[in-house]
């Protein structure tokens, strides 16, 4: 293990050198990746006593200040003090800073760094340098602007505080950093290239008793795992749990090393060539190749080629024995696994640490670190990395002995009564999961901390509901006594004071040995069984929820707030309170499971929460009903003046004349345009016989703000919607409002002007002409509790004052909302289906049921309760809120769930063949709307238009390396499936590749691989995604062609760059396309 640095041990700093040009953004990640761990090895293994961060760049910045850039040194284990220590926080915050910087040439500014890191090093400790970088230094004879600012710089006696001066000659710098006053030794770590790149460094590492690695492909990942296992080397320990045959880079030293010390300066010619070269002695290249040999590193070999390591300790025996240290391994471990939980597992260091914490019983901040640790655990997304994570904390839970041993504290007369699991009985299953209680796994019985989703409290109900009761040890049949297999005796004497509450936390161990939950788990085990009504089981219950009632509130714990957590403690509380009224109970009357202040609050948010679950919930509103050229009886007539016809009141005018007869207006609404011969005109379904039992076609206004019925004398003619003559003139030819009478039976408007209603007519008592005639005029119409907020808002919904919600029904977590309000405030702000003045109407119309529809809502908000839908292509059952429309246009109505939209859009990814047919709708096969498939990256595919337009002819691939569709082969009768591709690129890119690797000179490959902003020069890279680049300084440019936006553009802040995308490179989908077409589920 590594080494504790005590009296009399040497000690040690970690630097660590970051060239931090254009290239570098891999190392970059790389080792933000690796940093928190560093620091927190280091503060376990006290074998760094100062840590510290170096980025340098070259001389062609703009601003001299970011030539080096500087953390400061920090403590981990705060064995050190001074003045000059930094928070270890602030080290991290740097290095997440840090950005790299374009660069004029290909050599970089690394004696400057080194000169640097000198004048923050110390005499009385030996510092390890870990330099990454890709490109070598400056050297004199090679020359060049950059240079010569560097030769100026490091040439002033004070540069650097006094350091300058001895980087300026490379075999200088590496006999002052192995013999000067400060020493070092140097760990290089580069990507592999060329020997003029690597041998400066190898000569540096070799010189300082370092070690020299480079590597093929160095991604973060790599780069990461290559620095810890450098170090884990170093410290004497075995290196990361990985598979101990993985490569991890190519190890390169010198074949014989005689005479390297012989090297006066960077120019001396004879002895050099044979240790390194520079960009500008190819013939050196050659003599030094043939000096070095390679070694393939692996995690198996890295001990065999770093000789020199620091020292060793034990940190188990450190950790038994040091109680400081244990409170310090406690925080380094809960600061690793909030940062990375992934490196509990695969970091022996923290892995050795982790298991003697587990151990170690007396150790109160054990369950904090694995409720953490499981906690941490559930929010990995990958299936395979989070299974491995819950096999490694399984063994974690297995708190068998520590149970035991309480058990057998307990005096004998404290043993009864008492509960256990009878694995001699079987019980027939029911539900989907048929297991007994005894197949339950660890993880599954523990899940009741993450959360109480049905599954779970189902799972655990099956476990209290056969559990056996025992009230005396004679009760216990002896088959429970034989043999090691048998489930344990669970005294409830374990629920009192003076045996530490611990009946909740053990009763699982009867089901599993060694399951025991932490006290919050164990409360909500106690509200399960309140919950269920298990008799034996109460009074020990209830005192478990009396003894936490003070600990729900709060926003600490996220698993709190949810729908099923909330809900079954309000259920156990109202289980309770209820035997309180019925005097079941013993307790006194003003104490409660929850604090009322606690209850109301709980209430009102999982009632919101479900109200916002049922806003797609099936609702039936009783409206009147919508004639669309229905034939009906004419109602009240009026004869016309002027065509002497009696006419339906609906279309006469004040002046005694029917609408077909007015001449009055003028305007392109009333002209009879095409009408040859008016006077028939006049004649169409009208006679002198009608009265008010003649049928005749009937029409309803179409504008919501109206819906006024009316008659319509030539219905052939009514093309589109309808609108009355009163909507029709808007403005200045406005004719104010259509004079109307509401029926008294559906609630129906009808057009009748006041001059033609008789004298002492009693809109009270008005009934329609559809009512009269006995036909069915009030319907029942499906609707929901959306559609209907959409038209009259959601004051009746929801009373929100002083906008205690910020944005309502935003589908957000309850945690989210939780956290976003005033939650001493919040159940007097917020209330439910609020009484208001106003009435509800559906397209206009009045809800004629409007109670029984919000009763109808409240009891599945009430009951917790949400509406299903099915899935149109899975056919599975989900809530409605969890089903969207297919392909979001207009006029398609299917819905899906997510996992069927996003198996079907996402058929199509970079690297594999597109499959043409998947880019559209599977229902109406129409191309879906761009907010639909934006997450898939298909809506910037440059190239996807011609994939369409010759889908007929050409199969087409989504090229991984350009990100665009090129074709892949000839689409020919008769040749079966194209084969699977993964990772495909198009020639073009294979070729380009080709030519990079045979490249003579890098700065031409770097051309081919980073990119300059436009509008600040930094160099880029693009790593993966669209063509959309967006720049820290604030440009908007296009990686295909190197567009810019305007930055005082027409287009929002980066749509110009799509539109061009679009526009220029052949997409399909139109970022400028009308909203109007877009629809899902969100309430507007």
């Amino acid at each position: 293990m590594a080494a504790h640095q005590g009296q009399g041990h040497q000690a040690y700093d970690l630097l660590i050198i970051l060239d931090g040009t254009g290239s570098m953004s891999s190392y970059v990640r790389g080792l933000n990746r690796s940093l928190p761990q560093i620091l927190g090895m280091a503060a376990l293994t006290d074998c760094f006593q100062r840590i510290g961060v170096i980025a340098y760049r070259d001389y062609c910045v703009k601003n001299s200040r970011d030539i080096v850039e500087w953390s400061g040194w920090c403590s981990p284990s705060g064995t050190y003090t001074a003045p000059d220590l930094v928070p270890q926080h602030k080290v991290l915050e740097m290095a997440g800073r840090i950005r790299t910087m374009a660069n004029l040439d290909w050599d970089e500014a690394a004696k400057t760094g080194l000169a640097f890191a000198h004048s923050k090093m110390r005499a009385d400790a030996t510092t390890i340098i870990l330099f990454y970088t890709d490109a070598a230094p400056h050297f004199r004879s090679v020359g060049g602007p950059n240079c010569s600012e560097e030769i100026d710089i490091l040439s002033s006696p004070n540069s650097y505080g006094g350091s300058g001066p001895l980087f300026l000659d490379w075999v200088q710098a590496a006999w002052t950093l192995k013999s000067g006053p400060k020493k070092a030794a140097v760990y290089s770590i580069l990507s592999d290239g060329y020997t003029y790149n690597l041998s400066p460094y190898l000569y540096l590492s070799t010189v300082t008793d370092g070690s020299f690695f480079t590597m093929q492909k160095p991604d973060a990942d790599a780069i990461s795992r290559m620095t810890l296992n450098i170090l884990l080397t170093w410290m004497h320990v075995e290196g990361l749990a990985t598979q101990n045959d993985v490569l991890l880079g190519t190890a390169i030293k010198y074949k014989s090393s005689d005479g390297i010390d012989t090297i006066s300066n960077e120019n001396d010619r004879r002895p050099l060539k044979r240790f390194f070269a520079k960009s500008n002695q190819a013939s050196f290249e050659a003599s030094v190749n043939s000096n070095t040999e390679r070694t393939s590193v692996t995690i198996t070999t890295m001990p065999s080629i770093m000789l020199q390591r620091g020292p060793a300790i034990d940190l188990v025996a450190r950790y038994k024995s040091d109680h400081v240290y244990r409170e310090l391994v406690v925080a380094q471990l809960h600061d690793i696994i909030s940062a990375d939980v992934t490196a509990i597992t695969v970091n022996p260091v923290f892995g050795t640490l982790w298991r003697t914490v587990c151990r170690d019983r007396k150790n109160e901040a054990r369950n904090q670190l694995v409720t953490l640790f499981g906690s941490q655990v559930a929010l990995i997304e990958s299936d395979t990395q989070r299974a491995f994570l819950e096999a490694w904390l399984e063994e974690s839970y297995d708190y068998a002995g520590e149970i035991e041993e309480a058990l057998e504290s307990l005096p004998k007369e404290k043993r009864f009564p008492a509960v256990y699991l009878d694995r001699n009985l079987k019980f027939t299953g029911c539900g989907q999961d048929l297991r007994r209680p005894t197949d339950f796994t660890r993880k599954e019985l523990l899940e009741i901390a993450r959360s109480c989703n049905p599954v779970i409290l189902g799972r655990l109900g099956k476990v209290l509901t056969q559990l056996v009761f025992v009230q005396r040890e004679q009760d216990v049949p002896d088959r429970s006594k034989a043999g090691p297999e048998q489930s344990a005796l669970i005294p409830l004497a374990l629920a009192e004071e003076e045996h530490g509450y611990k009946f909740w936390s053990f009763l699982l161990h009867t089901v599993l040995p060694g399951t025991q939950l932490a006290q919050r788990p164990a409360a909500l085990l106690a509200a399960l069984t309140l919950r269920l009504g298990i008799a034996p089981l109460r009074a020990v219950a209830e005192s478990e929820l009396l003894r936490y009632r003070d600990h729900w509130n709060t926003l600490e714990i996220p698993e709190n707030w949810s729908i099923e957590c909330l809900g079954l403690l309000l259920d156990a509380d109202q289980d309770h309170r209820q035997r309180m009224e019925s005097d079941t109970t013993q307790r006194k009357p003003h104490v409660s499971l929850l604090r009322e202040a606690d209850r109301s609050l709980f209430r009102t948010l999982v009632d919101y929460k479900m109200l916002e679950l049922n806003l797609l919930t099936t609702l039936s509103a009783r409206v009147g009903w919508t004639p669309d050229k229905s034939m009906v009886a004419l109602g009240p007539v009026a004869v016309c003046s002027r065509c002497k016809f009696p006419r339906s009141v609906t279309v006469m005018t004040d002046e005694q004349i029917c609408g077909l007869c007015a001449r009055s207006c003028s305007c392109p609404v009333c002209t009879a345009s095409g009408i040859q011969d008016i006077n028939k005109w006049l004649l169409v379904n009208v006679s002198e016989a009608h009265d008010e039992r003649t049928e005749v076609c009937w029409v309803e206004c179409s504008r919501k703000a109206c819906r006024a019925q009316y008659v319509v004398y030539h219905p052939k003619n009514l093309k589109g919607e309808a609108k009355c003559f009163y909507c029709r003139h808007e403005g200045e030819q406005s004719k104010g409002e259509a004079p109307t009478v509401q029926c008294s039976t559906c609630m129906n408007h009808i057009i009748w002007p006041k001059a033609h209603r008789p004298s002492g007519f009693d809109d009270s008592q008005f009934r329609c002409y559809a009512c009269v005639s006995g036909i069915s005029s009030v319907v029942m119409k499906e609707t929901n509790a959306k559609l209907l907020a959409k038209e009259n808002g959601t004051n009746w919904l929801v009373r929100n004052d002083e906008r205690a919600i910020p944005t309502l029904f935003a589908g957000q977590s309850m945690f989210k909302t939780a956290s976003g309000v005033d939650l001493d405030r919040f159940s007097r702000d917020v209330a439910l289906f609020p009484t208001t003045g106003d009435r509800l109407t559906l397209s206009g119309k009045l809800v004629q049921n409007e109670q029984d529809v919000k009763a109808n809502l409240r009891n599945w908000v009430v009951s917790r309760q949400v509406e299903t839908g099915t899935c149109s292509l899975c056919f599975s059952e989900d809530k409605k809120a969890n089903l969207h429309r297919a392909c979001g246009r207009s006029g398609c109505h299917q819905l899906v769930c997510d996992g069927c939209r996003n198996s079907w859009y996402g058929m199509n990814r970079a690297g594999h063949i597109i499959n043409v047919p998947a880019l559209c709708c599977p229902f109406c096969r129409r191309l879906p709307a761009g907010k639909v498939i934006h997450k898939f990256d298909l809506v910037w595919l440059g190239g996807l238009r011609a994939a369409v337009e010759e889908a007929s002819t050409w199969i087409y691939g989504w090229c991984v390396a350009c990100g665009y569709a090129r074709q892949y082969m000839e689409r020919v009768c008769g040749t079966g499936e194209a084969p699977v591709e993964d990772q495909w690129k198009c020639e073009e890119c294979i070729e380009k590749e080709a030519y990079e690797e045979s490249a003579q000179e890098d700065v031409v490959c770097r051309n081919h691989r980073y990119r300059e902003c436009p509008a600040c020069g930094v160099m880029t890279s693009k790593l993966s995604g669209c063509d959309h680049i967006s720049c820290p300084c604030g440009a908007h440019w296009c990686w295909s062609c190197g567009w810019q936006e305007p930055p005082d553009g027409e287009f929002p802040e980066g749509q110009g760059v799509y539109d061009h995308m679009y526009q220029k490179h052949y997409g399909i989908w139109n970022p400028g396309e009308e909203e109007d077409e877009w629809e899902d589920n969100q309430v507007e």
